[in-house]
C-alpha cells in the first residue's frame, strides 16, 4: 500500500510541476508579445518626436503651424505606423496635436489601428505624449497616464 501512495504523490508532484511550468511559460510568452508590441509602438513615437523640430522651426519662422506634415517631417509613415498627421491646429496659432496611427495588422493585435498623440499648447516649447485608445503597457513611461 505504501508503494501506491508514493506513486500517487509522485504523480501529483509531477502534475503540479507541469502546471507551474505551463503558467510560467504562458506568462513569458505574454511578456514577449507585449515587448514586440512596445517595439512597434516605439516606431510611431520616434516618428512623432521626429516631427517636433520641423514643426517648431516652421512655427518660429511663420508664426503659425503648418497645414500638413508632408514635405516638412522626415517621415510620415513606417513599417508599423500607418500615418503621422496633424490632427488638430493645422494652420493655426494655438495648440497643435500630431497623431500617429498604427497599421491595422489584420485587427488581431492590441495595437492595431490605435493612436498615439503628441500635443503642444505653448508654441512647441513643451510637448505632451499620450494615447486615447492604447493601453499604457505599450507606451513609454513619458506617455502613460499619470
Amino acid at each position: 500500500m505504501a508503494n501506491g501512495r508514493n506513486r500517487g504523490t509522485l504523480i501529483a508532484a509531477i502534475a503540479v510541476a507541469l502546471g507551474i511550468a505551463a503558467f510560467v511559460g504562458y506568462q513569458f510568452m505574454g511578456s514577449e508579445r507585449d515587448h514586440e508590441h512596445r517595439a512597434k509602438v516605439s516606431e510611431a513615437i520616434a516618428l512623432l518626436y521626429g516631427a517636433r523640430e520641423p514643426l517648431v522651426n516652421h512655427f518660429k519662422s511663420s508664426r503659425q503651424w503648418p497645414s500638413a506634415l508632408e514635405g516638412l517631417a522626415p517621415a510620415t509613415s513606417g513599417k508599423y505606423t500607418q500615418s503621422v498627421a496633424i490632427s488638430k491646429g493645422a494652420g493655426g496659432t494655438s495648440e497643435i496635436e500630431v497623431t500617429a496611427t498604427m497599421r491595422p495588422d489584420g485587427g488581431n493585435t492590441p495595437i492595431a489601428g490605435k493612436r498615439i498623440q503628441l500635443t503642444s499648447a505653448d508654441e512647441g516649447a513643451s510637448w505632451k505624449c499620450g494615447s486615447p485608445d492604447l493601453s499604457d503597457i505599450y507606451l513609454p513611461p513619458a506617455c502613460r497616464k499619470k
